[in-house]
């Protein structure tokens, strides 16, 4: 059986080696593609000291419309050192770019948790993918608190209330879509 982790491994691997006290700045250019064709760069393009984490998303304007930018910048944007370029100008063919200032980085570096940060800058993809899950389980805290339930109907079926519910549909292959929509509710 194939077990995958949330996490990218070989993102953890750089950015541990990158963020680690005795790491001398050189140049990189490392793209890394994920099993569903997610692709990452990590790059020095500018400067040694100023690496560009680049992520592209086959359904990155699906992403767009359920909040993806209002959840990256509530994930990186705590650290300073980090900026955040959401139309990926630094990186084109490149949906998201995350700027990490490295000489920033060293002068905070005794207060920032370094292994909380590497993981969550592994986590940038499932951080992306979250925002529609956000979303729909917010819509079904609000619908568990503001809709009243018929004891006759308790799955929902052509209940009023449910059936104009928005799908949240992904298209993250070509083949293939996702989609999640908020129709039952748990009493």
């Amino acid at each position: 059986m194939l077990q995958l982790e949330p996490q990218n491994p070989l993102i953890k691997e750089s950015f541990t080696t990158v963020l680690a006290k005795e790491y001398a700045p050189i140049s990189l250019d490392r793209i890394i593609t994920d099993f569903d064709f997610t692709s990452y760069k990590i790059s020095t393009p500018t400067s040694k000291t100023t690496i560009l984490f680049s992520i592209s998303i086959k359904c990155w304007k699906d992403l767009l419309n359920y909040g993806v930018l209002e959840l990256v910048h509530s994930r990186y944007s705590q650290y300073s050192f980090i900026s955040i370029d959401d139309r990926a100008t630094q990186d084109p063919g490149y949906d998201l770019s995350l700027i990490v200032d490295l000489q920033a980085y060293h002068q905070v570096i005794d207060s920032v948790n370094v292994d909380e940060l590497i993981e969550e800058l592994s986590l940038l993809k499932r951080n992306c993918f979250a925002a529609p899950f956000l979303q729909a389980f917010n819509r079904y805290q609000d619908l568990s608190q503001n809709v009243k339930i018929d004891p006759n109907n308790m799955y929902g079926e052509d209940s009023q209330s449910s059936s104009n519910e928005q799908v949240l549909k992904l298209d993250y292959r070509d083949a293939e879509s996702f989609l999640q929509g908020v129709l039952a509710r748990i009493q």
